[in-house]
């Protein structure tokens, strides 16, 4: 079985803090205006892979089953 292999960023653009929820491992991190984070996430080839959901003061990242995803910030 192959593997997947991602990277994001994610910049909030917006002049209010945000709250990434990583799911389904229930972590939270913090997003200050202007701030980045980069998301990687490796696990096996699916259909189903990296998904954002984007609310009114957050954004959920959901990973895929068997999948390993870690967010850090970009300075």
């Amino acid at each position: 079985m192959q593997a997947t292999e991602l990277v994001l960023r994610i910049t909030n653009s917006r002049n209010m803090e945000l709250t990434v929820h990583l799911e389904p491992w229930g972590q939270q991190h913090k997003l200050t205006a202007g701030a980045s984070l980069k998301i990687e996430a490796k696990g096996p080839d699916r259909d189903d892979i990296l998904e954002l959901e984007y609310g009114d003061e957050s954004i959920t990242v959901y990973g895929w089953p068997g999948s390993v995803v870690e967010i850090s910030p970009i300075e």
